[in-house]
């Protein structure tokens, strides 16, 4: 009778324990979750997708640009040729002053061109991480995460593993319809096909604050 007691004692304990391990696995834990969207946009391929349209982005650009600077030269040349070879002080002062307005446009326009560009890469990020930040705030709630932070070696020091969400935020991401891809900004000429560098906006260190559904 009393070993029989004990057993149950035993197995009503064990139980308890069970219980309370549940419990406390699923109290909500003040912290910050990690999320690296670098790398989640490297698994899912889309950085490569991204690099490429800033690519043929910078190309059509250059076209656009070569085929200005050579009407601008051409216009000036002919100017030139109606100076004759003997222009006088006024024809000179006047061909001078046009081919530094032609310079100066020509530099405004570069200008602008860069611009679009540089709008064209922030639209790309942009829409990856508005993709992002309804599944990164989903898992960071589910493990009971109360903030995301970026990943970003210069900012965050050290962290647990255990905290790193990247690996589920990419799965999740994987599992959606692939976004339509996001349309360039039409240019009146755009930037200058300048190497395209690796876009460091997607692991700029941003504090989100998780929102908490209620229940």
């Amino acid at each position: 009778m009393a070993r029989n007691a004990l057993t149950i004692a035993a197995a009503v304990l064990t139980s308890c324990c069970a219980c309370l391990a549940i419990s406390w696995s699923t109290q909500p834990r003040a912290g910050v979750a990690v999320v690296d969207l670098d790398e989640v946009s490297r698994l899912l391929g889309r950085r490569d997708i991204m690099q490429q349209s800033l690519q043929e982005k910078a190309e059509q650009t250059q076209q656009k640009l070569t085929a200005i600077e050579q009407n601008a030269v051409g216009q000036l040349e002919e100017a030139r040729r109606a100076l004759g070879t003997a222009p006088t002080q006024e024809q000179a002062q006047k061909f001078q002053k046009m081919k530094q307005s032609a310079n100066l446009q020509f530099n405004q326009i570069k200008q602008k061109a860069e611009q679009e560009i540089s709008g064209h890469r922030q639209q790309l990020v942009a829409q990856f991480r508005d993709q992002a930040r309804p599944i990164v705030e989903k898992i960071a709630r589910d493990h009971g995460f109360s903030a995301v932070m970026t990943r970003n070696e210069t900012f965050l020091f050290s962290y647990e593993q255990t905290v790193d969400i990247t690996s589920e935020v990419a799965k999740a991401m994987a599992a959606l319809p692939a976004p339509a891809a996001a349309p360039a900004r039409k240019a009146e000429p755009a930037s200058a096909a300048a190497p395209v560098e690796k876009s460091t906006a997607l692991a700029q260190p941003v504090v989100q604050p998780v929102k908490h559904e209620t229940r």
